[in-house]
């Protein structure tokens, strides 16, 4: 939960709207879902203040995030820590497979990030009422994490349990139940399927959840290649003054040629 204290609620600078600015001191954390499932307005909520940053989609044509942004929550960062949100297209469009967009999420990490980047993990947002969806199918699941050294960095949040009927409630807590069920082989299993209630002290919990364990960018890519097989742009890195290769980009290009697979090509 988020740290308060007893008297009136502290008092934190708005997030600027800004193009995100990488710091050698922020914690990625990456929320990832299917269209519609409500990842803009979990980030709102763990914001605060309020009001929309995250741009959200209020109608039914497809993804509403079509371009990937990051936000910092000032609320839960401190002066040795910056925590930032990075919102993401929306799995299961019609236009853009869910390979390309996880494509597009690697290739934003290769860009905006260092290496070295403390990377918090990723929170997986999962509609309750959606239709029943095995994680077998061709598409885009959060089981598809499970078994992986990625998992240890995963929280999925549940939402939109407002919007069950009544006599439908049950259908969602086994579905829950489920969740758990198929996502046995990551760690702490249990705690890490966590209904988000719709506040900002039920998304920052799951933020404060996330941080306790960290990893760094190269680890999370790396994973994402191996368990994907995607790779970000073909775009060369930058040389600098003496004709050498930005260090950051030099060190995740061996990261990519070491994990290269031509199964993945």
């Amino acid at each position: 939960m988020s740290s308060r204290s007893k008297g009136a609620r502290k008092q934190y600078p708005e997030p600027r709207l800004d193009p995100y600015i990488p710091q050698d001191n922020d914690t990625i954390i990456l929320v990832l879902g299917q269209i519609g499932a409500g990842k803009s307005t979990f980030i709102n909520s763990a914001i605060g203040f309020g009001r929309e940053f995250a741009s959200v989609g209020h109608d039914m044509g497809g993804s509403h995030t079509k371009d990937i942004q990051a936000f910092h929550i000032a609320e839960l960062s401190t002066a040795g820590r910056r925590i930032v949100l990075v919102d993401t297209p929306g799995f299961n469009e019609t236009t853009i497979s869910d390979r390309q967009t996880l494509q597009r999420v690697v290739s934003w990490l290769n860009t905006c990030c260092k290496p070295t980047t403390t990377f918090a993990g990723i929170i997986y947002v999962y509609e309750i009422v959606q239709p029943r969806l095995l994680p077998g199918a061709d598409y885009m699941h959060p089981t598809k994490f499970s078994g992986s050294p990625i998992a240890q960095h995963i929280v999925l949040a549940t939402v939109k349990w407002t919007e069950l009927p009544k006599d439908r409630f049950a259908v969602g807590e086994h579905r829950e139940r489920e969740m758990k069920t198929w996502l046995g082989n990551m760690p702490d299993n249990e705690s890490r399927v966590i209904r988000f209630l719709d506040n900002s002290d039920s998304a920052q919990s799951m933020v404060a959840l996330l941080c306790r364990r960290g990893t760094t960018v190269a680890f999370v890519m790396g994973e994402l290649i191996k368990l994907f097989g995607v790779l970000p742009s073909t775009a060369k890195p930058a040389d600098s003054g003496k004709g050498r290769k930005d260090t950051a980009s030099a060190s995740l290009e061996f990261v990519f040629q070491r994990l290269l697979d031509p199964a993945f090509e």
